[in-house]
């Protein structure tokens, strides 16, 4: 017979009185923070600690405790300290305080790779002519950016970083009020000021930013290397994530989680309102999915806050593509299971029941193996107090010491319903310590009940079979990894394709890659459903042999060097890399030249352009599916389906190649051919109600033709060239 287990309930470390709060209002994290006695007093005179932390409150604003900073109806950023929200959560007209624990992470690729940003559309060409992204602001948070790189300048030599937010640019001696609108790092507005700082606090150490905001926004200089929105205005944060965390004072640790990022995008939809512009945010980072509480207030800000007709949240949907994370068992199952192997020193899972389950856990380690139960046991109908028959608390984190046998793993497991399915109990559960990564694919986990179903889902591990127990078959490769934010509804997910099989260096050095040169789905990119059973990802773009702006305060191999340009007296450089982060940002640049053309896109309306005009890789398949979401963005046909102009007959969808056709002077267009005509063609010029207002025929071996427009045409034009496809421009 297997000894019971010691479960021991986190205790409640709080000085404040039981009355003081309720747990039940609070999401895990909030919990955990409230209950662990981490209470400082406002009025702390060391300068370097940090009473307050960011949370989502949910409630009357006449009962908040702090200070708000943002809020979308009665959903509220609020600033305060810890008692504060144990306060709050007292208040009858507080329904709910949350926030996430920062767990998240650059979605960047290991392999390094290099393509032309105009090739990498793979039909569409080059950008249109019409759009540049001017008139609309991208928002992009990241870590490690060069300020200075000639990418982020206009023409002149201007700065296009119009806001600059470093939570990692904290002075000495620093300390944040609750009513201090960044109470995080430092905030700048003036262009003066952020080329002056040169780089991001973390500058020296990480290049991922730079690299992302390239592919979003980079003017070309004389390079090849333009990004997809070389016009548009930039909102640029340096955020933090398990990349760079550990630059944070050890102070502030416990306080930062992810509502600071939040506050972050709204700021960014803030000012793109306050400039009378539309906006799209690019977020390449993201975290495990809670299957429980961890993201209720979170999908429905943003929800809120992206509502508005241009306000656009574009999000990575991972590179755990190859992960084998999700365990589905059905209810003639009586075990599945398989071995855990991670590299991480903390692990994440998500599990949905309708009924009892068993988890057994065996280290297979030792030279005899020893196995442990734990019973989710947690009745459907409990409340707030409840303690399941085995012990766990309902709406607590219930933490179980596996003992030596398990070398201290700790088993935190948090029951609550499940929010996205009736008649089930969701169970988040974190396994840390324990030598993890040490004993990979040693720790075998099995879920055992009679006739009862489950979804399990490991958020950064594997469940694969193995030789100690074969009757298991381990998790589902290639589903239900796609990360947070990105897995939530109002969020665009994005998914990686890959096209090239080898990029040329600097030197003349030529690479090979070996992902696949015909637009097919990444291995490691993100894949659905997501935790809720939604259709993950939403969109995909190429995502490998990408070259972008290199940050030139970090120091790169000179094999991952494909460009490079001489600014104000200093050499500056373009790299390669690749992952489902350097597609986030090209997805988010097409949206922002779709926002130029109609500056009213919802993520609705954007989600119908993906169903009419994305390119698809298989079609033999359904789309949209968790693989590929609607498919490939493609954004000519987006822009030409935006501008009603897919249907009239005469226009191609593709983009023209071998012709530069370009506004001239007397209200004309000039069409040059890079090679003379082999044979007669016709031109046709279109406005975008349809109507065709000028055209010719073109006789062989021409070079040049000027098309000349009746008096009076302005704005877009399509302009239709047999044989070579057609182009939009503005008159």
């Amino acid at each position: 017979m297997r000894p019971l287990l010691n479960i021991s309930l986190l205790l409640l470390l709080s000085i404040l009185t039981a009355s003081a709060q309720d747990y039940s209002k609070m999401s895990s994290y909030v919990r955990r923070l409230v209950a662990g006695g981490a209470v400082l007093s406002k009025a702390s005179p060391t300068p370097s600690t940090r009473p307050i932390t960011l949370t989502l409150v949910q409630g009357e604003e006449s009962a908040i405790k702090g200070h708000c900073l943002r809020h979308q109806g009665d959903i509220h950023i609020v600033a305060s300290t810890i008692d504060q929200l144990a306060e709050m959560s007292a208040e009858p007209s507080v329904a709910r305080i949350e926030a996430r624990e920062c767990n998240s992470e650059i979605t960047l690729h290991d392999a390094s790779t290099h393509v032309d940003v105009t090739d990498v559309w793979q039909g569409t060409g080059g950008l249109p002519q019409a759009f540049r992204g001017k008139g609309c602001v991208i928002g992009l948070s990241d870590i490690g950016f060069d300020l200075t790189h000639p990418a982020f300048r206009n023409d002149d030599g201007t700065l296009r970083i119009s806001r600059f937010w470093d939570f990692l640019n904290i002075p000495d001696g620093k300390t944040y009020s609750e009513t201090d609108p960044y109470p995080i790092g430092t905030y700048f507005d003036n262009k003066d000021e952020i080329l002056a700082l040169g780089s991001s606090a973390d500058g020296t150490m990480l290049w991922h930013g730079t690299h992302t905001l390239g592919i979003a926004a980079g003017n070309p200089c004389d390079t090849e290397m333009q990004g997809m929105a070389p016009e548009a205005d930039l909102y640029v944060c340096n955020t933090l994530t398990s990349n760079n965390y550990s630059q944070l004072p050890e102070n502030l640790k416990k306080y930062y989680n992810e509502t600071f990022q939040l506050l972050a995008f709204q700021y960014m939809f803030d000012y793109a309102d306050e400039q009378g512009k539309p906006c799209v945010v690019s977020y390449s980072i993201g975290g495990p999915q809670s299957i429980n509480d961890g993201d209720l207030l979170t999908l429905e800000y943003i929800n809120r806050m992206t509502e508005k007709p241009g306000h656009i949240f574009v999000a990575t949907a991972g590179n755990n593509g190859t992960t084998y994370g999700y365990l589905p068992k059905s209810s003639t199952q009586t075990t599945v299971g398989g071995a855990i192997q991670t590299s991480h020193s903390k692990v994440y899972f998500g599990i949905s029941a309708p009924k009892t389950l068993t988890i057994r856990l065996t280290n297979y380690g030792l030279t005899t193996p020893v196995s442990r139960d734990i019973s989710l046991d947690m009745p459907l109908n409990a409340k707030e107090g409840a303690i399941s028959p085995s012990g766990l608390k309902y709406g607590e984190a219930n933490t179980i010491e596996m003992g030596d046998d398990f070398n201290g793993l700790k088993v935190m497991i948090y029951p609550l319903p499940d929010p996205f399915r009736e008649g089930r109990m969701s169970y988040d559960m974190v396994l840390s310590d324990g030598a993890l990564s040490a004993n990979s694919g040693k720790y075998v986990m099995e879920f055992i009940g009679e006739e009862t179903e489950a979804d399990i889902f490991a958020q950064n591990a594997n469940l694969r079979t193995t030789s100690y127990d074969t009757s298991l078959t381990g998790a589902q490769a290639s589903s239900a990894n796609v990360l947070q934010p990105g897995s939530l509804e109002p969020v665009i997910g994005v998914g990686a394709t890959t096209w090239r099989e080898s990029y040329t260096d600097i030197n003349g050095n030529s690479h090979s890659i070996s992902y696949g040169s015909d637009g097919r789905r990444v291995s490691f990119s993100g894949c659905g459903p997501a935790i809720s059973g939604l259709t993950k990802p939403d969109i995909m773009a190429p995502g490998i042999a990408i070259s972008s702006a290199a940050n030139s305060f970090y120091t790169f191999q000179s094999s991952k060097l494909t460009a490079s340009t001489t600014y104000d007296g200093k050499t500056y450089y373009w790299t390669v890399s690749d992952g489902t982060s350097m597609a986030t940002p090209m997805v988010a640049g097409i949206i922002a030249l779709w926002l130029e053309a109609d500056p009213t896109l919802t993520r609705q309306r954007i989600l119908d352009v993906f169903a009419h005009t994305a390119n698809h890789y298989d079609t033999s398949l359904s789309y949209p599916n968790d693989h590929y979401g609607y498919g490939e963005i493609n954004a000519y046909k987006g822009l030409l389906y935006i501008l009603n102009l897919t249907d009239v007959e005469g226009i191609s969808t593709t983009h023209a190649q071998g012709a530069t056709i370009l506004p001239a002077a007397g209200g004309s267009i000039r069409i040059t051919f890079d090679n003379p005509l082999p044979h007669s063609t016709n031109v046709r010029a279109y406005t975008t109600d349809g109507k065709m207002v000028a055209g010719a025929s073109l006789a062989p071996h021409s070079t040049e033709h000027r098309l000349s427009l009746p008096s009076g045409i302005h704005g877009i034009i399509a302009v239709q060239l047999d044989g070579y496809g057609s182009t939009l421009i503005r008159m």
